[in-house]
């Protein structure tokens, strides 16, 4: 597994102790559990645009908010949707993507 979290990025951005950063990467830990739900049913319906356009985004915001290891799972599923792979069983990714939201959480202090 990769870092859970990009240090250097964070103190480009403010550091862990800016209270505007605080917020903006507590409002992405809060998105995680209904963008999972998104996904959850993108994967079920075999919807491969849609979980693209979704993981895409949630790849893009972990990003941003220097979450590594959430990024690159979504990284992952992206690529799955964009080459037409089979895509992981749904809920396993799902709780996945739940546990690295709560160890990410946790490396966070939050």
């Amino acid at each position: 597994m990769s870092e859970l979290i990009d240090e250097s990025h964070l103190e480009m951005m403010g550091g862990r102790e800016s209270d505007d950063l605080r917020l903006i990467l507590d409002d992405f830990l809060e998105s995680v559990d209904s963008r999972a739900e998104v996904l959850r049913k993108g994967m079920e319906a075999d919807a491969r645009e849609e979980v693209r356009d979704e993981a895409h985004g949630l790849k893009g915001s972990a990003n941003m908010c220097g979450f590594l290891a959430i990024g690159e799972h979504a990284a992952e599923l992206e690529r799955k949707a964009k080459n037409g792979e089979p895509f992981p069983e749904a809920g396993a990714w799902v709780d996945r993507l739940k546990e690295l939201e709560a160890a990410t959480r946790t490396a966070l202090g939050a």
